[in-house]
């Protein structure tokens, strides 16, 4: 059978190869333009002192602490991140964005419990979205339920063929690869989501 080994070269794989955060997209619903140009420009530290003096002056607008949770994310900052995100969860953004940024900061502090909650309550959030499939399908690779991880890196790269997304196509398909020898129903799984990229690929031809 023939399997994708890459896509075209046009298309750049993730060095990060956890899905979530793209730098330049987010939720900038009621911010100034000032603190979308710091994001966009990926000046990250000025974006969080920036975010703090926005918080100072209202302590109660959820998008404020999610932007800021996203700041110190970016800036490698896991710690910080992490309480920002769970202060804009308290003060009511229970998006499925904010619950990835705290899946990834958990993970890369090591604390798979959190982190596989935050994964679970994304999902739950979005549940046909490329990002959150991948996501809590990687959580569960490392916690070794590879049944349930190949079914959501499956369900990614369904979600990545109707987005248009070449990255998460490639990224889906190879994390199924890289489990697809655990057991048959896997392998076959990994097939079936390579003959479903390889029709889309040849409909846009």
């Amino acid at each position: 059978r023939k399997i994708i080994v890459s896509l075209p070269e046009k298309e750049i794989i993730l060095k990060n190869q956890f899905a979530s955060i793209e730098k330049n997209k987010g939720n900038f619903i009621n911010i100034n333009q000032d603190i979308k140009r710091l994001f966009d420009n990926e000046e990250y530290e000025k974006a969080s002192l920036a975010l703090s003096k926005k918080i100072s002056l209202d302590e109660n607008n959820p998008v404020n602490y999610f932007l800021a949770s996203k700041s110190y994310f970016l800036q490698g900052n896991y710690e910080r991140s992490i309480h920002f995100g769970l202060e804009a969860s308290s003060k009511g953004m229970n998006t499925s964005d904010n619950f990835s940024i705290l899946g990834i900061s958990y993970l890369k502090l090591n604390n798979l419990k959190l982190s596989y909650a935050s994964f679970f309550k994304a999902l739950n959030l979005e549940t046909n979205s490329s990002i959150t499939n991948f996501n809590y399908a990687l959580i569960n690779e490392i916690l070794n339920y590879d049944v349930v991880a190949a079914e959501h890196y499956y369900l990614s790269g369904l979600a990545s063929i109707k987005e248009e997304n070449y990255t998460r196509i490639y990224n889906s398909l190879v994390s199924l690869q890289r489990l697809s020898d655990k057991n048959k129903n896997i392998y076959e799984t990994y097939v079936n989501l390579n003959n479903k990229i390889l029709i889309f690929l040849n409909n846009r031809n």
